[in-house]
């Protein structure tokens, strides 16, 4: 990347994250981690290539917070994905139009690019998704229905279905690890 980025690294109720941006959007995103240089480490940040900058990200930390509280279903903070490969911004895209609490299949997916043999490198992409919950691939099943991979694991994939799905419900849980 050629372009000046940012990180900041946050402790949430979920465990840690660890967050990129572009002067354009977020770039990366972590998974809940259970210390904070796992989450450095899922997104390989390398201080040497970008600056810790807290105050690009009060608002996406605040709007990621709520989302994993069930309290809002979209985003206002910009991604920035314009150096991947543009079949890979095209199914993202696509992924991104899946609304709140329901699901579509791979092959879905591969359908909307207009090429419904597709499902592999639609998984591929779905695999590279370097902001995961921004762009929800947790909401793409296998066509039998299963949850099919994640990259953040099935077990994240489970969770942040259930929060979407039983967000008015006090049963969410309030954290990802067991202490």
């Amino acid at each position: 990347m050629g372009f000046p980025l940012y990180y900041a690294t946050a402790h949430l109720k979920y465990g840690w994250i660890a967050v990129t941006r572009s002067e354009n959007g977020i770039t990366q995103l972590s998974p809940p981690s259970t210390s904070r240089e796992a989450a450095l480490t899922s997104i390989q940040v390398h201080p040497n290539q970008t600056s810790r900058d807290t105050t690009r990200f009060t608002n996406f930390i605040e709007e990621l917070t709520l989302f994993l509280d069930g309290k809002i279903e979209l985003f206002s903070s910009p991604i920035d994905l314009a150096d991947k490969p543009p079949f890979f911004r095209q199914v993202w895209d696509i992924c991104r139009t899946i609304p709140y609490s329901e699901t579509r299949t791979y092959a879905w997916l591969a359908a909307a690019t207009g090429n419904q043999n597709a499902y592999r490198a639609v998984g591929q992409a779905m695999a590279r998704n370097p902001v995961p919950i921004l762009i929800p691939c947790h909401r793409v099943l296998k066509s039998n229905g299963t949850l099919g991979g994640y990259a953040w694991g099935t077990a994240t994939k489970s969770w942040l279905l259930n929060i979407e799905q039983f967000k008015r419900n006090s049963s969410v849980p309030n954290k990802l690890f067991a202490d």
